[in-house]
């Protein structure tokens, strides 16, 4: 897995959670604080609430007005539902600005590791980019 595309974020802040029905972030998550080594799955048949691994960092005022990219590998085995890449900027306040979950072109059933990317416009007034991975339904990915 990889990251943004560009570097334009200061301070990575740690950020997981997820509904009762779903794994906890993977050790290896904690250890290295990227997404390179994390996985979420379904504990449970017909979780409710979605599965999610991921981090915010904070946006250099710069770059506002360009754009963000999330760019991932992931390889997936999901009997039911859906996964993909989500990406908000939000501000100060924690007012989601822009977002995007890929539930519009969601990744399905068993599929070998693929490149995937999500991208989100990054407005004047964006303090934070989250992004990560979100599991909806039975399976796992990694």
């Amino acid at each position: 897995m990889s990251g943004f595309l560009k570097i334009i974020f200061i301070v990575l802040i740690f950020a997981v959670s997820s509904s009762p029905g779903f794994s906890d972030p993977s050790p290896d998550y904690f250890r290295y604080g990227d997404l390179n080594n994390g996985y979420i799955y379904s504990k449970v048949k017909n979780p409710s609430g979605s599965g999610v691994l991921g981090d915010h960092v904070k946006v250099i005022p710069s770059h506002y007005g360009e754009t963000g990219r999330f760019n991932i590998e992931l390889k997936s085995d999901i009997a039911k539902g859906w996964s993909g890449l989500w990406i908000h900027t939000s501000d100060k306040n924690h007012r989601v600005l822009g977002f995007d979950n890929m539930s519009d072109r969601p990744i399905k059933g068993t599929t070998s590791r693929n490149k995937y990317q999500n991208t989100i416009y990054i407005p004047k007034g964006a303090r934070y980019i989250g992004f990560g991975v979100l599991l909806q339904g039975e399976g796992r990915v990694d």
